[in-house]
């Protein structure tokens, strides 16, 4: 292109990738690429991974504090542009370090004034200073609120509330009637994006991307409800389209079809590919790449501050206890007051390869026949059947799923093995899997697994 494009980004919070499909899908406009990937499974870790480049794991942004620091990807677009951002969640208001970079950033619970305020920008977009806006929409994720009951048919059940964080004290009419809730406010997001391509496509100057931070869950018999707190794929494929002018050449939306329908992208490579199309040649060294140029990696997923147990309980690390009754904080307590860190979930994928690595820490220092049971009770309460690696006063849990052959995750594939940890320690994963120790170390698995206790539950996900 030989004018600087003016850039669009939208992103529809807790929208499955399965929500919209190809929807939005034309050809020799609009590409869709077949497997996206989120670094995490929650609001400000994940918008904050696609606005940055860079994964979870390695920002550690899920909390406000520490500050998060220049977005060296928006800071690689030329001066001119004018970047403006209107979000719908609080988790990314002003000072969540989100908004680093941008010329002006506005809130809004209101669901029809940041479409409002984003369509009058796109009209107003142009001249001397082409624009980076960013479309945060919370309609989907906010299914489960009365405010979203206006998108739902006259006569429908009460929507979920507080309750969506558990389900807990649910019928199944309750959960098909979350079911349905969803799917409505879908539909009522998918006009709303179309509406706004519809303004996008009219200018012909934008180069547009839509995609989401995370998705949702509704598998209730297994406990994997809501989002946040666990690392599988109904919360980390997430949908992703490149919207593009007719000034691409066309060879290059030939190549860009291409890497979307046969690579595996990540949520970081989203901006370095909106940025390379639109001429930006020297990108800053993060994690993500224009998606032209992904080669053979491990993506990595992650979450610090959830993790969701039997139940089924979202524990809450340093949290806002958001939903969360009396009962529930004090559980959250008294879980909390046993551990000397918060939880940690990482996932590693090597497409269709997938490891889960969950790791609890008591803080003891010591290995007494105490640590060992009050370390076997909390990886009893595990989502699934993970095998169990005891080390000292840590707890690291192993979950291997193909997710080609299974990909509802349901059979964990160490479970088959008698001698799992021997198998995981010298497989392919004993190059690419780390986690971190207490101190910030990172730790390689071999480490994980040296001189430690193999506890083997049994085989594949287990209902509650």
């Amino acid at each position: 292109m030989t004018t600087a494009p003016n850039i669009l980004v939208i992103i529809l919070d807790a929208l499955r990738e399965d929500g919209l499909g190809a929807a939005l899908e034309q050809p020799d406009r609009c590409l869709r690429a077949t497997t996206c990937v989120s670094t995490a499974p929650w609001t400000l870790p994940s918008c904050t991974s696609i606005l940055t480049g860079v994964s979870a794991a390695h920002h550690g942004h899920f909390w406000r504090n520490p500050p998060l620091g220049e977005n060296q990807l928006l800071a690689a677009l030329p001066g001119e542009y004018r970047k403006i951002g209107f979000v719908n969640n609080g988790a990314i208001s002003a000072g969540s370090g989100v908004d680093s970079g941008f010329d002006s950033w506005s809130l809004s619970l209101d669901h029809d004034k940041q479409f409002r305020r984003a369509l009058r920008a796109i009209r107003r977009a142009g001249g001397r200073r082409p624009s980076f806006i960013l479309l945060h929409s919370n309609i989907v994720h906010d299914y489960s609120l009365p405010v979203t009951a206006r998108y739902l048919p006259p006569g429908s059940p009460p929507v979920l509330g507080d309750r969506v964080i558990s389900w807990r004290d649910t019928t199944e009419e309750d959960r098909d009637a979350a079911v349905a809730a969803y799917a409505a406010c879908v539909t009522a997001q998918k006009a709303k994006v179309e509406a706004v391509l519809d303004a996008v496509r009219q200018r012909d100057d934008f180069l547009t991307v839509v995609t989401a931070d995370h998705g949702e869950g509704f598998d209730y018999d297994l406990g994997r409800v809501h989002h946040g707190g666990r690392l599988h794929q109904d919360l980390l494929h997430v949908p992703l389209y490149f919207d593009l002018p007719s000034a691409v050449p066309a060879a290059r939306r030939d190549g860009l079809s291409d890497a979307l329908g046969s690579r595996v992208l990540s949520s970081t490579d989203i901006m370095p590919t909106i940025l390379d199309l639109a001429g930006v040649r020297s990108l800053p060294d993060v994690d993500g790449v224009p998606a032209e140029r992904i080669g053979d990696r491990t993506l990595v997923g992650e979450d610090r501050r959830y993790l969701y147990i039997k139940g089924p309980f979202r524990l809450n690390y340093r949290g806002h206890n958001k939903h969360m009754s009396e009962q529930d904080l004090e559980e959250n307590r008294r879980m909390l007051d046993q551990l000397a860190t918060g939880p940690l979930i990482r996932s590693f994928l090597r497409h269709p390869h997938k490891l889960i690595v969950t790791a609890l820490t008591l803080g003891t220092g010591v290995a007494t026949g105490a640590e060992r049971d009050r370390l076997l009770e909390f990886g009893g309460r595990l989502l699934g059947s993970p095998v169990l690696a005891l080390h000292a006063d840590r707890l690291f849990a192993f979950e291997e799923y193909d997710i080609a052959a299974d990909p509802l995750e349901l059979h964990n594939r160490l479970g088959e093995s008698a001698d799992w940890a021997r198998e995981l320690g010298q497989g392919d994963w004993s190059g690419s899997v780390s986690v971190p120790d207490p101190d910030g170390t990172e730790l390689p698995l071999a480490s994980l697994l040296d001189g430690a206790e193999f506890v083997q539950l049994s085989g594949g996900a287990q209902p509650l």
